[in-house]
């Protein structure tokens, strides 16, 4: 039985109580006050008549019972305000209970308010950070892509380039082998004329000789005539 409850049977209770001793009382009041009433007729009746008075002890066996129930009435009535009082300090004591749960639940309350207030800040905090997750991951792809396409213009640039180079290395061998058959052929031509200025050198010198001793030949046979002219 929770404390509401107890606390209305204890009422309900004490009320039934209360009410019933109020009615006890109010037919106990009429009772006496008819009494009351026909014994002062009786009374007149007899002073009227001048008759023997009556046995009037059960009047007093009344007001004794009326006198009795008075007391007792003062006796629930005392009762009735220690109940109250236990019922007043029960009712403060569940009231301050009831007050405390209230409080301890209020306090709860506030603190899973608090939580759900401090998740739903997390789950904005973790949604921004999702969002800016999921935008870094955007510029990831597209810079890999960037990237990717980079690359592959490198590797074409690269194949160019190589391609180029080796261009223009066979453009380089082929101009030094052009270089050198014209220096070798050079050099046979120089080595030719070197060879037909020594072969001509050596003919000059050959018909200088030549042409040396034919003079001399000449000189000498004119010397041998002149003698012989001045003889004859």
């Amino acid at each position: 039985m929770g404390p509401w409850a107890f606390l209305g049977w204890v009422v309900g209770l004490a009320a039934v109580v209360y009410f019933s001793m109020m009615e006890t009382q109010e037919r106990t009041e009429k009772h006496y006050l008819h009494v009351q009433e026909v014994m002062e007729r009786v009374r007149t009746a007899q002073k009227d008549i001048h008759v023997e008075p009556l046995n009037l002890s059960f009047v007093d066996d009344l007001k004794a019972k009326h006198g009795k129930w008075r007391d007792e009435w003062k006796t629930l009535l005392s009762l009735e305000a220690t109940n109250q009082q236990d019922i007043a300090t029960h009712w403060a004591e569940t009231k301050r209970t009831m007050l405390e749960s209230v409080s301890a639940k209020q306090d709860e309350i506030d603190r899973v308010r608090e939580s759900e207030r401090e998740i739903l800040a997390q789950l904005g905090e973790w949604r921004a950070v999702r969002a800016s997750i999921q935008a870094t991951a955007t510029a990831i792809e597209a810079l890999k892509r960037q990237i990717a396409v980079r690359q592959t213009q490198n590797a074409q640039m690269r194949d160019d380039a190589i391609a180029r180079g080796k261009a223009r290395r066979q453009k380089q061998i082929d101009h030094d082998e052009y270089v050198q058959m014209m220096r070798a052929e050079a050099a046979a031509v120089a080595d030719a004329a070197d060879q037909r200025r020594r072969f001509l050198s050596t003919a000059a010198v050959a018909g200088a000789i030549v042409a040396f001793g034919a003079v001399m030949i000449a000189l000498d046979r004119m010397t041998r005539r002149q003698p012989k002219a001045k003889a004859a």
